[in-house]
């Protein structure tokens, strides 16, 4: 899994350093009435990507945790279950060891 992220981080630097070098004009962002500073692109993208990392994160942190002790709960009350003795039976007397 970390491999992946950090394979998946490679190739956003790449796109971003490409599109950085393909498009050397700074940009800006307008968000309403306020405006940034002009920007290369490729630190935009790799801004937003970063934002992004980071808000899925926190999304995961703040809503992944009640449905893992939920599922955390069933499964040490399954295995509760699973550890009670059974009720003693007696042992049923096998066909050859009846008279």
């Amino acid at each position: 899994m970390i491999a992946l992220s950090r394979l998946l981080m490679a190739v956003g630097m790449v796109v971003a350093g490409t599109l950085a070098g393909q498009n050397p004009l700074p940009v800006v962002i307008r968000l309403g009435t306020l405006q940034s500073v002009p920007l290369p692109l490729g630190w935009v993208v790799l801004a937003a990507a970063g934002l992004g990392m980071v808000s899925s994160v926190v999304i995961s942190l703040l809503w992944g945790k009640p449905r893992l002790s939920n599922a955390a709960r069933q499964l040490q009350s399954r295995l509760a279950q699973l550890e009670m003795p059974a009720e003693e039976e007696t042992p049923a007397q096998s066909p050859e060891a009846a008279p």
